[in-house]
């Protein structure tokens, strides 16, 4: 499998499925914060009824998106802007871009049109994790959670802004590869195995995070 098919397939495998889990935990926590609060709290049988004394109302929690929210995808695109700034002078002037099952080169293209892709590609994704995580926080805001539970769902934010690291991951090893065998004549670890060990770790690392919040939001 060359390395534009596998690229194609990760990405769009990792976007529905990490996409579709966040969706569904979104609406999980819709739900459950919705049934809790139409639910009146139970009173025993044995207690004394309280005084009515009125409680002020919890503050309403403000849900907060900035770079900070997004270092890890700062930090694989400035990684692979150092990378290719330092190979730069050694490219060739029409480096290999595919390659066959084998490794051996299959096309070529200008060394700006390759760079200015592979750095495109990392402006993308840096775009799109900008954009869920802005979406997230409106969205967070719309619901005019109160503090206790703002603060939990903050949470989701940075964790909904970075799930499109893994395929940005992805995506700079490709560059990588491609800048190491134009100027060193070898190749890093394949990509297709390279990829499954990212998802892998990555998606069960995600499942991990989202696990965490869903349980503190319920105890």
């Amino acid at each position: 499998m060359n390395t534009s098919t596998v690229l194609i397939i990760l990405i769009g495998g990792a976007i529905v499925v990490f996409g579709g889990f966040f969706a569904t935990v979104v609406l999980f926590q819709y739900f459950l914060n919705k049934s809790r609060a139409a639910a009146p709290p139970e009173q025993s049988k044995t207690e004394q009824p309280e005084l009515n004394i009125p409680k002020a109302p919890e503050p309403i929690y403000r849900a907060y998106f900035g770079f900070r929210q997004i270092v890890p995808l700062l930090a694989i695109g400035a990684t692979c802007l150092a990378f290719t700034l330092a190979l730069l002078p050694q490219l060739s002037a029409e480096p290999a871009f595919r390659f066959s099952d084998a490794g051996e080169p299959a096309n070529y293209a200008g060394a700006s049109l390759v760079i200015a892709g592979s750095l495109l590609v990392q402006l993308l994704f840096i775009t799109i994790g900008w954009f869920v995580g802005t979406a997230v926080k409106s969205f967070i805001n719309r619901l005019a959670m109160p503090e206790s539970a703002g603060r939990q769902s903050q949470k989701v934010i940075y964790v909904a802004a970075n799930m499109i690291v893994l395929p940005q991951l992805i995506a700079a090893y490709i560059s990588f590869d491609i800048f190491i065998y134009d100027v060193f004549s070898f190749h890093l670890l394949p990509v297709w195995i390279f990829a499954i060990m990212t998802m892998v770790i990555g998606g069960i690392f995600l499942c991990w995070r989202f696990y965490n919040i869903m349980h503190s939001k319920i105890e």
